[in-house]
């Protein structure tokens, strides 16, 4: 039978394999122990590795079939053998025979022996590691059985209710104890709610932030956009925003931009902070843009050792009342209502500012300028 015809049947994990080693050796194994255990692509007459004596050999498939099947090819190769051999006498074959298998013998002694104190080591861990938890699992179980039996259930409602109404009187939304297991805080007579545990300090008027987070809950609006609602609702000031840019922000409302973050991407988990402080760019660029259609005139300059831009007011548009000049200006605070907001990108990189004379006197002569442009 040729080898393709061998090859065809189907190939399983119980099935028996002859193998020959470089120097001519033979032996029957389960073909698992071939090839790393992939043994659905092994073909008769290829080599492949075989684990003996802790050590990785490749050995050539010379049969694969049922335990009687490699018994029988290991006779028909060892009488092929025989033939080609014929010169040599029959004593020499004798001995050759009982040597080749005194060290088949040998060799499986070695490699179930090594293969025994392998499984004996692993089952040890594994009892060690089932020791380990069963501790923790105890220790676990006495602490719970402990916290259980410290109040009864009347105990349990009486500290509730008071720590409840202690937060309502003296908390102010300002005190914020943080607890492994995330409690429902009741804010019913307190006016702010935190955005952040990080950050208690900073809160946001119950009215805006349930309109806030009624927004957020909309799996159409992005995170970006809802960004953009919030931190705008805690930095209303369009003055404030036209003269800063991405890092100032960062520096000055540091506290505010990353409870903003953190509020968010509660509600959206992929935001990324880089995304948000994008925004914070986008939306300083159209603060200038809006306070420039009204009139207002900026100018660049440049602190010393800085390698960013600072934007400043030079003139803003005469009115005569202060009413009326706090009606133009924008109030971004009531940006969250916007559904999409236009991001106006000035020529002029505000995060980089090079030292060029040149370029800086053509900036501010732009900016001069740019209120009969815009």
């Amino acid at each position: 039978m040729s080898d393709a015809s061998k090859n065809k049947r189907k190939i399983t994990e119980n099935d028996m394999v002859l193998i020959e080693f470089d120097d001519n050796s033979r032996d029957i194994v389960n073909i698992t122990e071939l090839n790393n255990g992939n043994y659905h692509n092994i073909n008769i007459g290829k080599k492949y590795g075989f684990k003996f004596d802790n050590k990785w050999n490749l050995v050539r498939v010379k049969f694969i079939g049922t335990s009687e099947q490699c018994h029988q090819e290991f006779e028909k190769i060892s009488e092929m053998a025989e033939t080609e051999h014929s010169k040599v006498s029959q004593s020499d074959l004798s001995m050759d025979s009982d040597k080749n298998s005194n060290t088949q013998n040998t060799s499986n002694i070695d490699y179930y022996t090594e293969r025994i104190k392998e499984l004996e080591a692993a089952l040890i861990q594994r009892d060690l590691r089932i020791l380990l938890l069963e501790k923790q699992l105890k220790e676990q179980e006495d602490i719970n059985h402990a916290l259980k039996n410290t109040f009864c259930e009347k105990d349990i409602t009486l500290l509730r209710d008071l720590s409840i109404n202690f937060l309502k009187v003296f908390g102010n939304g300002e005190v914020h104890v943080k607890t492994e297991v995330k409690l429902p805080v009741v804010q019913e007579a307190i006016d702010t709610n935190f955005l952040s545990e990080k950050y208690p300090e900073i809160t946001l008027p119950s009215d805006i932030k349930n309109k806030v987070q009624t927004y957020l809950t909309n799996p159409n609006e992005t995170a970006s956009s809802a960004f953009r609602k919030v931190i705008t609702a805690l930095i209303p000031d369009a003055e404030e925003w036209a003269t800063s840019n991405r890092i100032l922000l960062v520096e000055k409302f540091k506290n505010e931009v990353h409870a903003s973050y953190e509020y968010v991407k509660k509600f959206k988990p992929n935001f990324d902070y880089n995304v948000a402080e994008g925004e914070l760019r986008k939306i300083a660029s159209e603060r200038r843009r809006d306070l420039k259609k009204l009139g207002y005139v900026f100018e660049t300059y440049k602190d010393l050792n800085e390698t960013f831009c600072r934007y400043r007011i030079v003139s803003k548009p005469y009115v005569e009342i202060d009413q009326k000049s706090n009606d133009q200006i924008p109030n971004t605070s009531q940006s969250f209502m916007d559904n999409n907001n236009e991001y106006y990108d000035e020529t002029y990189n505000e995060e980089l500012c090079y030292d060029d004379p040149y370029r800086d006197e053509a900036k501010r002569q732009k900016l001069s300028d740019s209120g009969s442009e815009d």
